[in-house]
């Protein structure tokens, strides 16, 4: 390490030990600055943090004197940490969970300026380790991206996926830090869009019916079908209190196991329908109010398959979830929604709530548009950096529409946050939601 790093070291070292005198610090205290030292892990991970501190020199108290491990540190090359550039590109992680505009792109790269002190022609992306949630929607204008940038678009239906998600916030301590926050964890909600598409479900069970082999072998199902479809048109919110209330719902017409076959080719099995009934069914051509040709599998199965979800979370949770495979660096391919919702299940119980964070990609940069699954992502991303001991800095970006300015005033009231108001953003009706304001 240079020298001008080594008097950063002290001074920061003796403003946490309080008592420039004597100079001693805890470990848990060190462990904390070393980490402040490199944010994103790029130099020396959580696990190897442990083991430098402990061998580290000690009192008989177990402080650490600051004199001695500056000295350690630097007169013994065997025990020294790797060297360390500071603000070194590679050590600046990023997370963007925003959609990209011209003018939201000069602005962030701005505020990394300043965060680095540095000349905004100086900002290199290229030379950053950033991530991104990058369903189409996030990047519509096909604005160009950083080469390096890695985009993640994990897909998010059905109900398991949300359902992992939602449990990540139980914890009083993660509903406390919401709060502290200015984040809405969002409340589970009857789905008025769902709902109102059923007719087209109604098309499918009289196709049913009009086929005599289907409707002599699948009677009974048909008529599952048609009741579940008829009973959720009619159903109103105070009808399903929470989720419980939605499962046995269901399970009045579906069989066990229906939240793992939601997928067309197992779709009507839910009610008993025999396979062959159902490939049939799904080629069957009809019209629709445009009248247009479709096939019942565009018509009415993937309303259907909805319908199994039409209680679920008030909005989408994309966002969060394409944060949790950027941090535990998975690249989502071929999975289903079983398999997605178990790595959010994994990411919960074996990182989260054991405080172990030795193997993920902790970005200490983010880039957020203050949409619902973007502040559960800041709520995750700050519970991270404060059992850490480290900082988040967060850049929002919120429309220029002055129906936004309550929203924008409470985040701009946040520590370490900037709030960039973007003549290009068009996602108000989002922000409102999640601020829990109508337009």
């Amino acid at each position: 390490m240079g020298s001008p790093l080594v008097g950063r070291l002290k001074t920061q070292l003796s403003r946490l030990a309080g008592d420039p005198e004597g100079l001693y610090v805890t470990a848990e205290n060190l462990k904390s600055l070393l980490r402040q030292l490199d944010p994103s892990s790029a130099i020396i991970s959580d696990e190897g943090l442990n083991v430098f501190v402990s061998v580290t020199p000690k009192e008989s108290n177990g402080q650490i004197s600051v004199g001695t491990f500056v000295d350690w540190l630097y007169e013994d090359s065997d025990f020294g940490l790797p060297e360390m550039q500071e603000k070194s590109p590679s050590t600046i992680a990023v997370f963007w969970s925003n959609h990209q505009t011209p003018t939201v792109s000069g602005a962030r790269r701005a505020w990394l300026a300043r965060l680095l002190s540095t000349d905004p022609e100086a900002v290199d992306e290229e030379a950053m380790n950033i991530k991104a949630s990058m369903p189409p929607f996030n990047n519509s204008k096909k604005m160009e991206l950083p080469k390096s940038l890695l985009s993640i678009n994990v897909p998010v239906y059905g109900p398991n996926i949300p359902n992992s998600v939602m449990k990540i916030f139980e914890p009083a301590d993660m509903r406390a830090l919401a709060q502290r926050l200015s984040c809405r964890i969002p409340s589970y909600v009857l789905n008025r869009v769902v709902q109102s598409k059923m007719p087209k479900v109604v098309d499918l069970v009289n196709a049913a019916r009009s086929i005599d082999d289907i409707a002599q072998r699948n009677g009974a199902a048909i008529d599952k079908l048609e009741s579940f479809v008829k009973d959720l048109l009619d159903l109103k919110p105070a009808d399903v209190p929470d989720h419980g209330a939605w499962t046995a719902f269901v399970n009045r017409y579906a069989g066990d196991g229906w939240a793992h076959k939601l997928h067309f080719d197992h779709l009507l099995d839910n009610f008993g329908f025999d396979k062959e009934a159902s490939d049939v069914l799904r080629k069957i051509e009809t019209k629709n109010s445009d009248g247009e040709t479709v096939t019942l599998e565009h018509h009415a199965f993937r309303w259907l398959s909805k319908a199994f979800a039409a209680y679920g979370v008030e909005g989408c949770m994309t966002d969060v979830v394409n944060l949790i495979f950027a941090m535990m660096g998975i690249i989502p391919k071929d999975l289903d929604e079983g398999k997605i919702a178990e790595y959010i299940d994994s990411f919960r119980d074996d990182k989260l709530r054991k405080k172990d964070f030795s193997e993920l990609w902790v970005p200490n940069y983010f880039v957020m548009d203050a949409e619902v699954d973007d502040s559960l992502t800041m709520v995750i991303l700050s519970y991270v950096h404060e059992a850490r001991g480290t900082t988040l800095q967060t850049f929002v970006q919120l429309p220029s529409d002055e129906s936004i300015n309550e929203a924008a005033a409470t985040l701009d009231k946040l520590n370490d946050v900037y709030v960039y108001r973007d003549p290009e953003a068009r996602n108000q009706r989002a922000v409102l939601q999640n601020f829990g304001m109508h337009h």
